[in-house]
């Protein structure tokens, strides 16, 4: 049999003798099928591709369509695909280097010799709980079941590389010794319930996405994944969760539990120091989120603070927040970045203290949107141009806040019709939009800028 790239696609057909054949059909595994043969009286099916892309389709949803031989698959040049159709028993495939076996509980083994395929097409959905054993060679897989509960378990075994380029929802994946990748154009989410590595396996997402089960793959062994790729902020371990665009970038992986419509996933995402709960930019949501951990005993987790991945939360980790404040990485959703927050001076940011002053919150005031100076009392919530910008003020017991309301403020037109707010030491300033803004200053008089997006 010659096949052009829109291929060749066998079934036994539900005779229980024949194999049904289409060659380069728009829609092959309907209509006559362009030639017949009984399986049983051939010692083997060939199959020679063009010097395209090629792909040859194997349905074993009524059985084993192939004699006693197999398949020969030879695809030339081009890119080069294997699809197998499953039945709706429990079913197996083995790939090696240049080869692929499938067995399945209703029928026996067949072998596939396709020394020019790099691709093999595993969809899950069909039935059963199917296995892809990537056991040698380099294979790109996709064996995403794109509706339903996922049903293909993928492992890849030492000295083997299963390379994934879309999105991909996996009943398990397990890593022993072997390397996985996500390699894609664009950002895309691999979902595995359960994860297991081992053996110095190596499960590479680059710029994509990670989601697991909190039930079947907790999220503290996400996180020793990740201590084992972190590799001193290198991303470059010998085993565990990497990131090969981290490593050159200068960014990292962090990690949230209870993600998910659910709550019920571990989310991992490439993004950028300091972003605790991974929304894409460094802001005072996660200084929040630092602070009221800093110095804890407890071992510290990415959402509480502890980005150095050393399970603490302390200066370290500040270091990592204040150099990216005002950053952003391109999270789920999100197609650009909307302008930063202007960082805080260097003099100014400084790490929290280890016990925190209790916060109080005052009766709010309205400040229009006129170029007239208005000074509310000492810690008053404050309201510009009809958006809520609260604002309380915090005792200072050990440490000062700055902000809006303690020691009065000055509001005044500002670029892109926003304010232009001059504070002083004392306070703490809130924006719902970006969660509690607790910035440390050391005594001098400071500007903040809220744009038309976070006033």
């Amino acid at each position: 049999m010659q096949a052009n790239n829109s291929g060749v696609y066998i079934r036994k057909n539900v005779d229980g003798v024949h194999s049904d054949i289409w060659v380069d059909g728009v829609s092959p595994e309907t209509g006559m099928p362009a030639q017949q043969a009984v399986a049983s009286q051939t010692s083997s099916f060939s199959v020679t591709g063009s010097d395209a892309d090629d792909i040859v389709t194997i349905d074993f949803s009524n059985g084993n369509p192939l004699p006693a031989g197999g398949l020969l698959f030879d695809g030339k040049a081009g890119v080069n695909r294997v699809r197998i159709i499953g039945s709706n028993q429990n079913d197996s495939i083995a790939l090696a280097s240049g080869g692929i076996s499938v067995s399945g509980s209703g029928f026996g083994g067949a072998s596939i010799s396709a020394a020019k395929a790099a691709i093999l097409q595993f969809p899950g959905g069909s039935g059963g709980n199917d296995a892809l054993n990537v056991n040698g060679g380099t294979w790109q897989i996709d064996a995403d079941t794109p509706t339903g509960t996922p049903n293909v378990s993928v492992a890849v075994a030492a000295g083997a590389t299963a390379t994934f380029s879309g999105n991909q929802h996996l009943a398990n994946l397990t890593v022993n010794g072997g390397t996985a990748k996500i390699v894609t154009s664009s950002r895309k989410t691999v979902f595995a319930a359960g994860l297991t590595m081992a053996g110095g396996g190596l499960l590479d997402i680059g710029n994509n996405f990670l989601m697991v089960d909190n039930v079947q793959t907790p999220a503290a062994r996400v996180r020793q994944y990740l201590i084992n790729g972190y590799n001193n902020g290198g991303w470059n371990g010998v085993g565990g969760i990497t990131s090969t665009t981290a490593a050159v970038s200068g960014l990292a992986l962090g990690y949230a539990d209870k993600r998910g419509a659910g709550l019920n996933q571990v989310l991992v995402a490439q993004t950028v120091y300091g972003d605790a709960n991974l929304d894409g930019t460094v802001d005072v949501g996660d200084f929040g989120k630092m602070s009221a951990n800093f110095g804890g005993s407890a071992a510290g987790s990415w959402e509480q603070g502890d980005f150095n991945y050393d399970g603490q939360v302390d200066i370290g980790d500040f270091g990592k927040l204040s150099a990216n404040f005002g950053s952003f990485a391109p999270i789920a959703g999100v197609e650009a970045a909307p302008p930063p927050l202007p960082p805080p001076a260097a003099d100014t940011l400084a790490p929290p203290a280890e016990s925190s002053a209790s916060v109080v919150n005052f009766a709010p005031v309205t400040i229009g949107n006129s170029a007239a100076a208005a000074t509310p009392s000492a810690g008053q919530a404050v309201t510009t141009g009809g958006d809520p910008v609260n604002a309380w003020q915090s005792p200072p017991p050990t440490v000062a806040l700055r902000g809006v309301g303690a020691m009065g403020m000055t509001a005044r037109p500002g670029k892109r019709g926003g304010k232009k707010v001059m504070v002083d030491v004392g306070d703490v300033v809130v924006q719902p939009a970006l969660a509690t803004r607790k910035v440390f200053a050391t005594g001098k008089r400071k500007r903040l800028d809220w744009l038309d997006r976070d006033r």
